[in-house]
């Protein structure tokens, strides 16, 4: 599992070229929010995950390296929903 950056030009690029192709899925995803919603755990949980190398992700930049978009790649969500990595949500 990998944290890709990209600054917004490149991310733009990489996607356009990508459409049609499975490689696209890898590029776009959902928040933190949003998964961390899907699987029952805390933004922070997704974190975490990301930090451990559970879950990719997707890091946008501007040109002067400011955080323009964080994104969890659908492709990796439904890997880790199938994985050992998938902690159990507590009742």
């Amino acid at each position: 599992m990998a944290v890709r950056t990209f600054t917004l030009d490149r991310w733009v690029k990489a996607v356009a070229a990508a459409i049609g192709k499975p490689a696209h899925a890898e590029l776009n995803g959902d928040s933190p929010g949003t998964v961390a919603a899907e699987l029952g755990v805390s933004r922070q949980a997704v974190h975490q995950a990301v930090q451990r190398g559970a879950l990719d992700a997707v890091i946008v930049n501007d040109a002067r390296g400011k955080l323009q978009m964080f994104m969890i790649p659908r492709a990796s969500v439904e890997r880790y929903k199938q994985s050992p990595w998938k902690q159990q949500r507590r009742a």
